[in-house]
């Protein structure tokens, strides 16, 4: 029975850590997970996780969730505005929202918010998937050559 249990937790171990994923892989995940986590889609980043780690096979699984957990609610407002503000600035024509705006919930302010923040997350949102990727890919590089050498 013990012997079943500890095969287990260590089957379950190496489904959520993957040992052997190269640093790319690694850094790549996360950069995937930025990207979905600064989405404006509110309350999906997880399912969409799942479903792409369902199709790829060989990202991370536990690194994508995580840094796609960027937005929660603490984050969420800050990085929402700044995507909505870069939108604003890439979209002409788009004035900027107020509180009176909100009075009125028709399609005219639906588009004049959330197209700017289309915009916004993709232009953002890929800004801080390249930079994510970039910064994890040296961490990622780090931590291997370290532990090759320790080997």
């Amino acid at each position: 029975m013990f012997n079943k249990t500890k095969a287990l937790f260590k089957s379950l171990k190496e489904f959520i850590i993957q040992p052997g994923l190269p640093p790319e892989r690694i850094a790549l995940s996360f950069a995937i997970g930025m990207f979905i986590g600064t989405a404006p889609l509110f309350g999906t980043h997880t399912l969409l996780i799942i479903a792409l780690v369902s199709f790829f096979k060989n990202l991370h699984r536990v690194i994508m969730l995580s840094a796609s957990q960027i937005t929660f609610p603490l984050w969420a407002g800050l990085i929402y505005w700044i995507e909505y503000e870069v939108g604003r600035n890439l979209v002409p024509g788009i004035p900027q929202l107020s509180k009176e705006s909100f009075n009125d919930l028709s399609f005219r302010i639906l588009e004049q918010f959330f197209y700017p923040l289309f915009v916004g997350w993709l232009t953002f949102g890929l800004f801080l998937a390249i930079l994510s990727f970039f910064i994890v890919y040296k961490l990622a590089m780090y931590y291997h050559n370290r532990t090759k050498k320790v080997k």
